[in-house]
């Protein structure tokens, strides 16, 4: 129904990546419950869990890194990040008071050592007017900055761990209680107790540091680059060409190619940019067993047009003068409508319904007419495995309606791989058949 514009695509787009970003940060929510959150590495440090139950963290990223646990606090290292020493933090920074958790930090780094604490990804947004989540971007907090002091006792240089328990800086989440408090259990407990809030941070910047992580939306989360749309002009035409030959098994009507068999051709030339499709074609007869053809050599060519709202309209005419005309439309909720005419002035109308399974059975009814009345198939289909196919048909003969003229259909197919073996039987009030194909 024609293209979306260009930023209703782009919309689609960023919800589309939004959501496989959750689906994602669920993936290491359900393995951080089902796993031991902790495991020793090889210097004995404690890896830490590849996502954390922090504010903005759904959203996020990241990879393990070797660290302390601190309950709830969000201290994984990206790519992106910078090894820093803590003690040269000697710049300027700020001071700030937090009334209350979170601050709006969505994550720190710890420095060279597991010593000292850097704060990064600051949210850049205050939604109302005492959002806690906006402390942070309020007071004017940067990213790369260090933590130098906390209610007066100088944290600069301490164990990453402990300024973590001291700021206490979380969002408590309940799917992580049971992982932190294994964790926390496995290193002994906390290292500080947390500081009661309000508390007083002074930051300080590191002279010559460069922040060099992506910078958050005002949502919390790391942007997506940027990208763009341009129109792909549709190509002006195609060209197809086919050929199909017809025998019987006998050894003679192989070998007498082409003669002894039917053969057609044809050639079809697409309009793209309109929709539409040409096609030329002939058809070959077999010789008969007197030598002359059984039928006249036939060259057809037809016409086939796309039409908006998912339809289209075909016509054909032979070299014999027979001609037809067909027309497909897909009707929302209701099914496909089919409809026909020919030179022979015979006619049909078909309303093609698909119906919701029931047990595994899908049950497909056609309701129809025609100019010799009307007429109705009734068909079920069954997959008893991912091999076995089986469908069932009943229909009535145009004008009759009474059940001893019903034709029944019904067949098996086999799927192995590339190849397909198919049988069909076939009843009415006159035969028994059984035929495979």
């Amino acid at each position: 129904r024609g293209l979306p514009s260009a930023k209703l695509a782009e919309k689609w787009f960023l919800q589309y990546w939004d959501l496989l970003l959750l689906l994602r940060c669920r993936q290491h929510l359900a393995e951080l419950n089902s796993l031991p959150a902790f495991t020793p590495s090889r210097n004995g440090a404690q890896d830490s869990a590849a996502c954390c139950g922090r504010a903005g963290c759904h959203l996020q990223l990241c990879k393990a890194s070797e660290g302390r646990v601190t309950e709830g606090t969000c201290h994984v290292d990206k790519d992106s990040d910078v090894p820093f020493n803590a003690a040269q933090a000697s710049g300027p920074g700020a001071s700030v008071e937090f009334k209350k958790r979170p601050f709006g930090i969505l994550r720190y780094q710890p420095g060279e050592g597991m010593k000292g604490a850097m704060a990064m990804e600051i949210i850049p947004k205050s939604r109302y007017p005492g959002d806690p989540q906006g402390q942070a971007f309020a007071s004017g907090v940067q990213s790369g900055w260090v933590v130098q002091s906390i209610n007066g006792v100088n944290v600069q240089n301490e164990d990453f761990g402990k300024i973590m328990d001291m700021l206490d800086d979380e969002v408590a989440d309940p799917r992580f209680s049971k992982s932190t408090a294994l964790a926390l259990e496995k290193q002994g407990g906390r290292m500080a107790e947390p500081v009661e809030a309000p508390l007083s941070v002074v930051f300080s910047s590191i002279p010559g540091y460069t922040y060099q992580g992506a910078a958050l939306t005002e949502d919390g989360q790391v942007p997506i680059p940027g990208f763009q749309f341009r129109k792909v002009p549709l190509e002006l035409w195609t060209l197809g060409l086919g050929a199909l030959a017809e025998s019987d098994a006998t050894k003679g009507a192989i070998t007498g190619f082409p003669f002894t068999t039917d053969n057609a051709a044809n050639l079809q030339l697409g309009l793209p940019r309109i929709g539409g499709r040409f096609r030329l074609g002939i058809e070959d007869p077999a010789l008969s067993a007197e030598g002359a053809d059984s039928t006249q050599q036939q060259l057809s060519m037809g016409y086939e047009q796309r039409l908006p709202g998912g339809g289209s309209l075909a016509s054909w005419l032979r070299s014999t003068g027979e001609w037809g005309a067909a027309f497909r439309h897909e009707v929302e909720d209701i099914g496909i409508v089919t409809g026909g005419l020919n030179s022979q002035l015979d006619w049909n109308l078909d309303l093609n319904t698909t119906y919701p399974p029931v047990k595994g059975f899908t049950p497909r009814v056609s309701y129809g007419a025609t100019q010799d009345g009307m007429r109705v198939n009734a068909r079920v289909d069954k997959d008893i495995s991912k091999r076995w196919h089986t469908s069932y048909a009943v229909q009535n003969i145009p004008g009759k309606y009474s059940p001893v003229d019903f034709v029944h259909d019904g067949a098996v197919r086999f799927t192995a791989g590339p190849h397909t073996v198919q049988a069909t039987a076939t009843y009415d009030r006159q035969l028994l058949r059984l035929s495979p194909l």
